[in-house]
């Protein structure tokens, strides 16, 4: 008898499969991830921008005034510039993702403000996935 060595088809063909599904269940649960991380910096950025928002307030007793439907913050917008022109935050960073954006909106006065912004996923707390959520002082 010859003394064989190597894999037969068989466990060729399982050593695939269970590959190919161990690398599915990586590339599903990398979405996810990268879901939760788009949405962990979001609330980084509002908590920042109500930061700079609230330094701005200090220094003029009111907050900017961008009535609805407000401002889309990109980083360049009459807001951003403000709020860097006063030095009340370095930079203004916009969404993450080129699908959504923040929108600033203050009543008349400046006595109050709303950021609206979307969320992909449903892994922060006391906000919901879709774009129906709001961060105000």
């Amino acid at each position: 008898m010859k003394n064989k060595k190597g894999f037969t088809l068989m466990e060729l063909l399982i050593s695939i499969a269970i590959i190919g599904l161990l690398s599915t269940v990586v590339i599903v649960r990398y979405d996810t991830i990268k879901i939760n991380s788009r949405d962990a910096r979001r609330i980084s950025d509002i908590t920042s921008i109500a930061k700079g928002l609230g330094i701005y307030y200090t220094i003029n007793n009111k907050y900017p005034v961008f009535t609805e439907p407000g401002i889309t913050i990109t980083g360049t917008d009459a807001l951003s510039t403000l709020l860097i022109d006063s030095q009340s935050m370095p930079t203004v960073t916009p969404d993450p993702s080129p699908s959504y954006s923040y929108v600033y909106a203050s009543n008349t006065t400046g006595t109050t403000y709303a950021i609206s912004f979307c969320l992909e996923g449903t892994s922060i707390k006391n906000y919901s996935q879709g774009c129906g959520n709001t961060f105000t002082p």
